[in-house]
């Protein structure tokens, strides 16, 4: 059962776009209505909420995608293994549900938050998309996530209206997870088959789990810590607000970067069983180009954009965002180069134990370097060690993937991305020194930093634009009947 990459790619591509536009109409209505305050009440609690949601989840994302993509053509045994994972996961989610009870829903600051994100427990628990990315069912996914999504936001509208509507906006963000998850367990038995099935076998799953589960802890240290230790040491919600909404409008360039990532996954791995490693070396290459591609620009704009967006976009209460903005810009580039040699590459491939010893080794220094900074620089602090982090874990990666992914694979292609956004960041910064902030202003800035870039990589002849305009003119062009038969 051959699926195209290219299908998966767009499918997850769609759910990304909309995960980068919907954040755009959201979260300046929330900065106005809410507050920094209560965004950084949101965000902490939220925080403290995601080491349960990863406690009960025991990295069985990653994993179980990785075994079903592994099984996928083999129906009976990957339903086996569909049901052994979720035993184990479901006994996880239990036990955490029991300690989160006493030491959440019991807090006497935010205990009413924390009852209310108890529904985010179990949506989790019912969350099975990494059996639909394993079998690389994509198309199913994002058409369930787009629609709950828009539903979510239209939510938020009619019903957030005041700071006092915290709880409500969290209600909404638990109930649209919950009814999401839900969904797809209404069509899985398309997928799955009748077989017996025993409970001891789910034990063979305990360990890779548990190895998998290692690096997604170290992971949460240094992206979800950061407003844990935000809110702990400074005890002031308006910073936590700060780096909370600077790092949505990050998070939200980022999924374009990593969009090919959950897709990858699953083909990388299956390629991976039939030891085909000159396909595999092939694939990474072109995704690196991709990340440089993508991210370079994005950074580069960002940093010279963001003056002029943060006064109107996230509104007075935010505008010491504009640095932390700026600085964490730089993960796009970080993380999306990251989510190659880590997850496309190390986990995809079985060799999660050296993905796991290099996102610690991250965790180590980004946990460090909040406890010597925040005090002092508090958002900002917390935000320059979450870039030092991503890049130390990108270096350990490199150094051991090297025998595999040769370094140019990594480099040799980022140059003329790196000078096409070096040329758009001047022009587009002197521009900005000439606009007051606002939002015809930003669009002028955007617009005319898209231009100067897509010049010069038409000028430079980028050889990954021109090979996806040209499948798209083949595609256009070549009439239907002449691709019937043709394999993906």
């Amino acid at each position: 059962m051959t699926k195209s990459i290219k299908k998966n790619y767009l499918y997850n591509l769609i759910f990304q776009i909309l995960s980068v536009i919907l954040p755009l109409i959201t979260t300046p209505y929330l900065s106005h209505v809410l507050g920094s305050e209560q965004i950084g009440v949101y965000g902490f609690t939220l925080s403290i909420v995601t080491y349960f949601v990863l406690a009960g989840s025991l990295g069985v994302s990653m994993y179980g995608q990785r075994e079903i993509a592994r099984l996928q053509n083999d129906p009976k045994k990957r339903t086996r293994a569909f049901w052994q994972i979720n035993i184990l996961k479901w006994i996880a989610t239990g036990l955490s549900l029991i300690i989160y009870y006493f030491a959440c829903i019991q807090n006497t600051d935010y205990g009413f938050y924390y009852k209310i994100f108890t529904l985010e427990l179990f949506a989790n628990a019912i969350d099975i998309s990494w059996f639909y990315q394993g079998i690389e069912e994509f198309r199913i996914t994002v058409i369930r996530n787009i629609i709950i999504k828009l539903l979510s936001l239209v939510c938020i509208f009619i019903f957030v209206k005041t700071p006092s509507d915290t709880g409500i906006y969290i209600l909404i963000y638990c109930l649209s997870n919950l009814i999401s998850n839900g969904y797809l367990w209404i069509i899985l038995p398309r997928f799955i088959k009748r077989v017996p099935l025993r409970l001891k076998t789910a034990k063979k799953h305990l360990m890779p789990i548990f190895l998998m589960f290692l690096p997604q802890v170290a992971v949460q240290i240094y992206t979800v810590l950061d407003r844990t230790m935000l809110g702990a040491i400074t005890g002031d919600m308006h910073e936590v607000g700060i780096y909370e909404q600077s790092n949505k409008i990050n998070r939200a360039a980022q999924t374009f970067v990593t969009a090919l990532g959950v897709v990858m996954l699953s083909r990388v791995a299956s390629l991976s069983v039939s030891k085909k490693i000159d396909e595999i070396r092939a694939i990474i290459s072109k995704a690196f180009h991709l990340v440089w591609l993508l991210a370079l620009p994005m950074v580069a704009g960002i940093i010279a954009v963001a003056p002029n967006l943060v006064p109107w976009f996230l509104g007075d209460d935010f505008l010491n965002a504009t640095q932390v903005l700026q600085i964490g810009s730089l993960l796009i580039l970080a993380v999306g180069l990251n989510n190659v040699s880590g997850i496309q590459y190390l986990v995809a491939t079985g060799k999660q134990n050296l993905f796991t010893i290099s996102v610690i080794a991250g965790a180590l220094v980004n946990a460090i370097g909040n406890l010597l900074l925040i005090p002092t620089l508090g958002a900002k602090g917390a935000i320059i060690f979450s870039v030092v982090a991503e890049f130390t874990i990108l270096l350990i990666q490199l150094i051991m993937i090297r025998k595999t992914v040769r370094l140019r694979d990594v480099f040799g292609r980022c140059w003329p991305n790196f000078l096409a956004s070096a040329l758009m960041f001047i022009i587009v910064f002197l521009l900005g020194q000439k606009l007051s902030p606002s939002i015809p202003h930003t669009i002028i800035m955007v617009a005319v930093g898209a231009a100067i870039y897509a010049i010069v990589l038409f000028t430079t002849k980028d050889e990954l634009v021109f090979s996806v305009l040209s499948s798209i003119k083949n595609k256009i062009i070549t009439p239907p009947n002449k691709n019937k038969g043709t394999s993906k």
